[in-house]
């Protein structure tokens, strides 16, 4: 979600790393044709040159000799598949199953175009569609292990880890040494509560192949799982080395290390909120005991009912709205109902409950900062405890609110003053910090101590703040 709605899951949350393809498990591109005897050699030899550049990433170049190769052989599987792979590569992600499509309808027993389109799937999050087309290509190559290893993958995606395991079992019994089904077999014996087989799983899968950052990656989140902090520290250090620019990963060290930074990266909190958008709303408010939602928009519709009754309703921003939680409550309050989150499948949820009358993927300061509308009300549940200093965020609010408008939220609360990242990674925030980024732009008509749902039944204490903009604020 954006800097996130609501508490995410008790654990700190990790990259997601199942489903990234390995060298040696990257079943997708063929590189030999069915018909080599049949196809004049000038075209087999676009075909190799495109195959080529896909291996140097060059997919736009690929894709064109792929192109040209179909329009001189139509009836030729191959480079249909091959395309999709560069299709997919560029982020067009339905064009390349539609290449997919056309590979499979001139040749249904394509296992690597079945594989493929696995992968595509994947990529689409449609891990159950993802699953079903992987089950086909192991079917066709029941000897290869990659083929077994994207099956598993899609199907611990789709939140069947036991389905998952025996087939871990199958790859892992025609290649032992597949470090891409180790880190899957990890994820899922840990989800079915195999704790101590899901460590031994992600130590071998980092020992074979030590410098491949997601195996470390999934070890290094085990370990932060059960407290081994220093061990974890050491391991996510290691990924770093390997991908120094990786702002999650970085994220996580200072998390675990006890240091501080002005806010979560912005893909950290995508990637948290994409991987928890299916079970977000069960896990929070039956799981987690999650109140913040409630708490916060009925504070902000009871803040405005004077308004609401001389003007007929108020216009409202629900920043890192997630899946719409808030918006059956602020719903009739509103002439106009905008939500921003960073998470596209968290807005794909918010668009079922049809209470938005817009929905916007956005980082939130950069969404108040561009937009020309104007808010009676910023609402905001359990997303600033993604963000340390909120100096920015208290400016773009003050210039998206007209005077006197409200700006309702809540944080995650410390004694102390200031703001720090806990192991967590999430942020929380001293009342110092609050009034301090409030100064010259927002009056405080209250802050309360609440508690905002409970993670492994201890509550977790926040403020539930309510600051109305200065009619001569200045940002």
């Amino acid at each position: 979600m954006d800097e996130a709605s609501a508490a995410m899951a008790p654990a700190m949350a990790q990259p997601s790393v199942a489903g990234t393809p390995s060298p040696r498990h990257a079943p997708s591109l063929q590189t030999t044709s069915f018909q080599a005897g049949e196809i004049p050699d000038e075209i087999r030899a676009k075909v190799e040159d495109g195959t080529a550049l896909l291996r140097q990433g060059r997919f736009a170049e690929a894709a064109d000799l792929f192109g040209d190769a179909i329009a001189a052989q139509p009836d030729w599987p191959m480079p249909y598949n091959n395309l999709a792979v560069a299709l997919r590569g560029m982020g067009r992600l339905e064009e390349a199953l539609l290449a997919c499509a056309a590979a499979l309808r001139h040749r249904p027993d394509y296992s690597e175009a079945f594989a493929n389109l696995a992968r595509i799937l994947l990529a689409q999050n449609r891990y159950r569609d993802a699953a079903l087309a992987a089950e086909q290509a192991a079917k066709l190559r029941p000897d290869h292990s990659a083929m077994h290893a994207l099956r598993a993958m899609a199907l611990f995606k789709d939140r069947a880890p036991a389905e998952a395991l025996p087939v871990c079992r199958a790859a892992l019994a025609l290649d032992p040494a597949g470090t891409e089904v180790l880190a899957v077999q990890a994820q899922a014996l840990d989800a079915v509560g195999r704790s101590a087989e899901a460590l031994s799983a992600a130590r071998r899968g980092a020992a074979l192949e030590p410098s491949r950052r997601e195996s470390l990656i999934v070890l290094g989140s085990l370990l932060v799982n059960r407290n081994h902090r220093d061990e974890a520290l050491e391991v996510y250090r290691r990924a770093m080395e390997l991908d120094p620019d990786d702002t999650v990963l970085a994220h996580l060290v200072h998390a675990i290390a006890g240091t501080t930074s002005a806010k979560a990266p912005e893909a950290y909190v995508a990637n948290v909120f994409d991987s928890y958008a299916d079970r977000f709303d069960d896990h929070l408010v039956k799981t987690l005991q999650y109140k913040a939602h409630e708490i916060v928009a009925r504070t902000a519709v009871a803040a405005l009912a004077a308004p609401l009754a001389a003007d007929g309703g108020a216009r409202i921003l629900d920043i890192g709205c997630g899946t719409g939680l808030c918006g059956p409550i602020l719903r009739p309050a509103a002439s106009r109902l905008v939500g921003v989150d960073l998470s596209a499948r968290m807005l794909d949820k918010a668009r079922d409950r049809s209470l938005y009358d817009l929905l916007a993927q956005a980082e939130l300061v950069r969404f108040m900062t561009g937009t020309d509308e104007r808010f009676d009300a910023v609402v905001s549940a359990d997303v600033l405890c993604y963000i340390g200093d909120l100096t920015e965020v208290f400016r773009a609010a003050a210039g998206v609110l007209n005077p006197g408008g409200l700006l309702a939220f809540t944080v995650e609360r410390q004694e102390e003053p200031g703001y720090r990242l806990t192991p967590s990674g999430r942020y929380v925030h001293g009342l110092d910090h609050l009034r301090s980024s409030a100064r010259g732009l927002f009056r405080a008509r209250t802050i309360d101590n609440v508690i905002l749902r409970t993670e492994a039944s201890v509550p977790v204490h926040g403020y539930l703040c309510m600051f109305q903009r200065l009619a001569h604020a200045v940002h």
